[in-house]
């Protein structure tokens, strides 16, 4: 299966979803996206992401916003 981001490294704990094609920094991330009864499972879109508190952080997706980051402006 092709990559959506082939220029991109997956290394350590990043995902990225080979149905979407969105980056996740953590499994626990990329597995809060998914919803859905195994075989009917399917990809969260970025507003129902927003709403369960996941925030994406450049390029990659996380489950929770730290309260100690602070995006640059």
């Amino acid at each position: 299966m092709m990559r959506a981001n082939p220029g991109i490294p997956l290394h350590g704990d990043h995902n990225e979803c080979p149905g979407c094609g969105l980056l996740f920094n953590s499994t626990h991330a990329f597995d809060k996206h998914r919803v859905g009864p195994h075989g009917a499972r399917r990809c969260l879109t970025p507003e129902e992401m927003m709403a369960k508190g996941m925030v994406q952080r450049g390029i990659w997706w996380i489950s929770e916003r730290n309260r100690s980051w602070q995006p640059s402006t």
